[in-house]
């Protein structure tokens, strides 16, 4: 099964070298690494990675959608693997993958934990997906393992996001709402560099409220039936023996409190 590694690249030829290396010691060997220069200041040239294997593609500076598509575009391989170019993967994480997309037929996406480094340390979890939670922020990051065919069949990342950012949850939310299936391993597998100047600072943030307002419009129908589902669950609640009970049993300890703080 061969995994297209794409990877989009921006003007740091030193962290790029460090990701390529963290493929080099891939377990997993059935692989083909796709870079797409995005319109760099100075252009990456082959001489530069002599010592990797890879195929280098340029464009202007259209942001990272339109680079990861038209490295999806140029890729042979059944299984696509997302790895900005700054940071770095474990050795097991495209083996470990594989391993589910062969034994699973029905999973299409894979993704893990993650480890800080750079500027920060420690764990990221990204936790189970949770239809609720994922219109509020985006819990899995880009560094996803995808079969190529569904990337294909719901459009991949949104060009419009290409500069603004979060592209990846916008995706997340096509999928989801489309009924892809994922699957996480509760395990840190890739290595997620944080800097004072990286995109999802210097951008993301700086274009948040466009961003989410753009995406809950492309996907209202999804989005009132989240909202539609969590009003009912929430009234189905508050109807419940056990919801009641419990106002009854608290109602004593809220008039003492509220006897207390009103003196």
């Amino acid at each position: 099964m061969l995994v297209s590694v794409i990877i989009p690249y921006y003007n740091n030829i030193d962290f790029l070298k460090e990701a390529l290396n963290s493929l080099e010691n891939q377990n997993y060997k059935n692989i083909e690494i796709i870079i797409i220069d995005d319109g760099s200041e100075v252009l990456l040239q082959k001489g530069q990675l002599q010592n990797f294997q890879v195929n280098i593609f340029r464009q202007d500076n259209a942001g990272p959608s339109v680079a990861k598509k038209l490295g999806v575009s140029k890729s042979s391989g059944e299984i696509l693997f997302f790895l900005d170019s700054d940071n770095c993967v474990t050795e097991k994480y495209i083996s470990k993958a594989v391993k589910i997309f062969k034994e699973q037929e029905k999973i299409d996406v894979v993704y893990s934990d993650y480890e800080y480094f750079g500027d920060k340390k420690g764990i990221g979890i990204s936790g189970e997906i949770n239809v609720k939670t994922i219109l509020l922020f985006n819990s899995i990051d880009n560094c996803v393992l995808i079969r190529k065919k569904c990337f294909e069949k719901f459009g991949g990342f949104d060009v419009f996001l290409s500069k603004k950012g979060l592209e990846d949850w916008e995706l997340w939310i096509n999928l989801i709402s489309n009924g892809v299936k994922f699957y996480y391993i509760n395990e840190p597998l890739f290595k997620y560099r944080v800097t004072n100047y990286s995109r999802t600072f210097v951008e993301a943030n700086l274009n948040l409220e466009e961003i989410k307002d753009y995406v809950y419009k492309k996907h209202s129908k999804f989005v009132r039936k989240v909202l539609m589902d969590l009003y009912y669950e929430h009234k189905m609640l508050k109807e419940s023996p056990d919801f009641l009970l419990g106002n009854i049993v608290l109602r004593p300890y809220r008039l003492l409190k509220k006897l207390f703080y009103t003196k």
